[in-house]
């Protein structure tokens, strides 16, 4: 598998900011008011662009640093339950030994360093969408700024702010996602919705959860290969 800086710079930088764009939601927002004209709207991109160029420049020439202990994130495409291109950050020696119950990482707050040493899965399904998902990790890292200043910033804010936190046994570098696949825990469905709404939240949970398998069995089977 390439490293994800690998990935980066084995595609069009152009085609990775446009499908960014798409998935910058303040972005298209602004885009979509009507009291500016073509021109105000036009300069308004032409700024973002350089900005954004600007810490692609920056991004491409760090260097990957993989964590201490070895371990190696997978950044792997999946489908969610309304047909939409998404993705997840896995664990290899997670995935091996746990399979479709491997834990599920987020890495907004991350070292960009190591965020770029992550491997990009090669299934069928993130190779196929690979420009959105790699839009989708670069505003991942992005969303709190384009400045590993600012993410350094945020990263003390909350540290400071926040005491109890669900966090990688190790050094906290990489934060447990614990909604799991559905993006709704089952425990709280149960207790705020109705019969037929908690059915609804499960049936979706479940179907997520399939498709996460489906990815995560050719993942396996891809890594088993390699070895």
């Amino acid at each position: 598998m390439k490293s994800l800086i690998q990935t980066l710079k084995s595609l069009d930088q152009e085609k990775i900011l446009s499908a960014y764009i798409k998935v910058d939601k303040p972005m298209i927002k602004i885009l979509e008011l009507e009291e500016f004209d073509k021109r105000k709207l036009s300069e308004i991109k032409d700024e973002y662009k350089i900005l954004w160029h600007s810490f692609y420049k920056n991004l491409l020439s760090l260097k990957p640093i993989l964590k201490e202990n070895g371990k190696r994130g997978i950044i792997l495409g999946v489908k969610t339950v309304d047909h939409a291109v998404s993705h997840e950050l896995v664990l290899e020696d997670e995935i091996i030994q746990y399979g479709v119950k491997a834990r599920k990482y987020g890495y907004s707050l991350v070292d960009w360093e190591e965020v770029l040493s992550y491997c990009v899965a090669e299934t069928r399904y993130t190779r196929k969408h690979i420009y959105e998902i790699m839009a989708q990790v670069l505003h991942n890292m992005t969303f709190w700024g384009y400045t590993k200043e600012k993410i350094q910033e945020e990263r003390i804010s909350i540290d400071e702010a926040v005491v109890d936190l669900d966090v990688d046994d190790d050094d906290g570098s990489l934060h447990s996602d614990t909604t799991g696949c559905s993006g709704f825990p089952t425990e709280i469905a149960t207790h705020y919705h109705s019969l037929e709404e908690q059915n609804y939240i499960i049936a979706r949970s479940a179907y997520a959860a399939h498709l996460l398998g489906k990815e995560i069995n050719e993942l396996i089977s891809l890594l088993k290969y390699s070895q």
